[in-house]
């Protein structure tokens, strides 16, 4: 499961709690497009979403944003939480956030209130 990997670096400054619960959240994701690519005859290969994934979530007031890409993964996927209580932020700026700041390429974004 990409969102979900052993084994994976990972740090930033969420509780381990708020981490627990994000990572449920992004297991049932993984089974739930695994399953569905499962019905389709899809490979994970053919699935971005199932390929190993470097992800930065960005945890604000309102607003959880889980930015990932695929590229330059290497063998040991990298997981960055960031604390960003008290900044307005829309799936875009958080795109460009894990750009900017964690030099990102290619990235896409979920977001969930």
């Amino acid at each position: 499961m990409p969102f979900i990997s052993s084994p994976m670096t990972v740090g930033g400054d969420v509780s381990g709690e708020t981490q627990e619960s994000i990572y449920e959240t992004l297991k049932n994701i993984d089974q739930h497009v695994q399953r569905i690519a499962r019905e389709k005859g899809l490979e994970n290969v053919q699935v971005k979403i199932l390929q190993p994934l470097n992800v930065c979530v960005l945890v604000t007031d309102q607003t959880i944003f889980v930015i990932a890409t695929t590229e330059n993964v290497g063998g040991l996927p990298r997981h960055q939480f960031s604390d960003e209580s008290g900044k307005v932020m829309n799936l875009s700026s958080a795109i460009r956030y894990a750009e900017r700041k964690l030099a990102m390429r290619d990235p896409f974004g979920l977001e969930f209130p």
